[in-house]
């Protein structure tokens, strides 16, 4: 019976210190999940949820005010409803912060884990050139590849992606140099295993975690990065809606009619809490240390 009751005390344990069970916990976490959940169903549902099409315009309603019947949120310069263009602007916004975790992440991913197993010359050449990539601020790299490769949706994710190669390929490469250092990855390297092998079998697997956290927080940066493109004139283009273009139409009206600007601000201050919030709370809740 002891034996049992001590078997059940330690699956207990094992449970309660599980990583969902830890973020559960995390308050804040939970409110920043929430707020990440929100905003990829508003985008997934957008044409259920939004009252109009987003680009219709209608010259005798422009610049009506919040809470006007049948515009929650007022209208625009070209009477275009605002909540509509909030609601698929998170498309937008979404859209770009996966697709650029996803191209950054791949290729960030690939430089660390060759950069960290291979180490020496090929070492240092890739990390030199991240650290010539990182010598220009974020948004700045993000403007420069976008005048390079010209305006579009794709062009926006490529060049946010790759603005964001340096800090996957630094969290892999360091990931891999302990992973690699590992007793059990030395017996099986003596046993004959292949790199091919120990790469997918047992390097990946275990710098996954890592990985993950600092992608779920880059995603904040990526939607950041997006609206500024947008913002600037570089990123999506009207009448596409996006947070950073609808920020940008706003900027000439904010004193006769500032809640064009304050919507989609607010739109993007959301949005980028909810994913920092969860990003912490996911940091926390891999973290061994923290039980």
């Amino acid at each position: 019976m002891e034996m049992i009751d001590e078997n059940k005390l330690m699956q207990l344990e094992r449970k309660a210190n599980s990583p969902w069970a830890r973020l559960k916990r995390n308050k804040t976490a939970v409110i920043g999940m929430v707020i990440v959940i929100a905003a990829v169903c508003m985008a997934i549902f957008a044409p259920l949820l939004a009252p109009y099409d987003p680009n219709a315009m209608d010259i005798s309603k422009t610049f009506l005010k919040p809470g006007t019947p049948g515009h929650i949120l007022g209208t625009d310069e070209f009477g275009r409803d605002l909540l509509s263009r909030i609601i698929y602007g998170s498309r937008i916004s979404i859209l770009v912060a996966a697709g650029a975790t996803v191209v950054g992440g791949t290729i960030g991913i690939i430089l660390g884990i060759i950069a960290g197993y291979k180490e020496g010359i090929l070492d240092t050449v890739i990390m030199r050139l991240m650290d010539g990539m990182f010598a220009f601020p974020f948004v700045l790299l993000s403007i420069v590849l976008m005048t390079v490769l010209g305006q579009g949706l794709e062009n926006v994710i490529i060049a946010i992606g790759i603005a964001n190669v340096p800090g996957y390929a630094r969290v892999a490469r360091g990931q891999v140099l302990v992973v690699k250092g590992e007793e059990y990855c030395q017996a099986v390297k003596s046993l004959g295993a292949s790199d091919f092998h120990l790469i997918f079998n047992h390097i990946i697997p275990n710098i996954l975690s890592p990985v993950i956290v600092y992608a779920t927080m880059n995603l904040a940066g990526s939607i950041i990065s997006e609206a500024t493109l947008s913002f600037l004139g570089l990123g999506i283009q009207p009448p596409t809606a996006s947070w950073g273009n609808i920020l940008r139409s706003g900027r000439d009206y904010l004193l006769t009619s500032p809640h064009i600007a304050t919507y989609s601000g607010l739109a993007i201050l959301l949005a980028v809490l909810g994913f920092n919030l969860f990003g912490d709370g996911i940091r926390d809740a891999f973290d061994p240390k923290i039980k």
